[in-house]
């Protein structure tokens, strides 16, 4: 293989991972639960305290690193309640 052959291949795998990784995370406990986090409301007499946050904050630096989308418009908004 070339370097324009390696390259193009490289492309198409790491197409492929994306695809086939974001297919497995969104059918999993993992997105289930996230999505669950996001829909927490807490009521207006309760606030987080400070190990919630901290485990809060650890998780959503550990998701922030994959590429979707959606889940990093959430993961903003709740950094910013937080």
């Amino acid at each position: 293989m070339n370097n324009s052959e390696l390259k193009e291949f490289l492309e198409d795998m790491e197409y492929c991972m994306d695809n086939d990784f974001r297919r497995t995370f969104e059918s999993s406990d993992l997105y289930t639960f996230f999505k669950r986090l996001m829909n927490i409301v807490l009521r207006d007499d309760e606030s987080l305290d400070a190990d919630i946050v901290r485990r809060l904050d650890k998780l959503t630096d550990n998701i922030n690193n994959f590429d979707f989308p959606e889940a990093k418009k959430n993961i903003d908004d709740l950094k910013k309640i937080l």
